[in-house]
């Protein structure tokens, strides 16, 4: 049964309204809205968009705030979803893809590792060699020495 009050209201017909409807309220099974079936598509839509920004703009200085305006979301928002859906935080993502990029860049060996780390996003690279090192278990220079040296292996097979 639902109410409908008209202007102007008189003060016990509002409070008897917000009564009944509170008590209906309680009545029905608890339910989490972000547990349904089109929230959580929500969630994932909202993840993938973020992702396709973070891809697009990685070598730029991006931010959450930046990510989630342009997938009209809060940043707090976001970066539940990207935890949630993800399983990673905004800058554990923001990482992974540009280092992802970064072996790339290094098989080019006319690059430079600082050079690389511009490139990429990472405007010191102290920080960029912290990072890849932690993402990859060794050094930029390591990883292109190993990946120059699989690439003469294949050019002589």
């Amino acid at each position: 049964m639902t109410r409908f009050l008209l202007k102007p209201s008189k003060l016990d017909e509002i409070r008897e309204a917000l009564a009944v409807m509170t008590e209906r309220l309680r009545t029905l099974p608890a339910h989490d809205p972000e547990e349904g079936a089109g929230s959580q598509q929500a969630g994932h839509y909202l993840v993938k968009c973020a992702l396709a920004y973070m891809q697009q703009h990685y070598a730029e200085k991006l931010t959450l705030s930046e990510v989630a305006g342009a997938c009209y979301v809060s940043q707090w928002h976001l970066s539940k979803l990207l935890n949630r859906y993800a399983g990673k935080s905004f800058n554990d993502i923001l990482n992974m893809l540009r280092i992802e990029e970064a072996k790339h860049l290094l098989a080019d060996p006319s690059l430079k590792i600082g050079d690389i780390g511009e490139m990429v996003g990472y405007a010191d690279p102290a920080h960029f060699a912290k990072v890849f090192k932690k993402l990859t278990d060794m050094s930029a220079n390591e990883y292109k020495l190993t990946d120059m040296s699989a690439n003469e292996y294949r050019s002589h097979l």
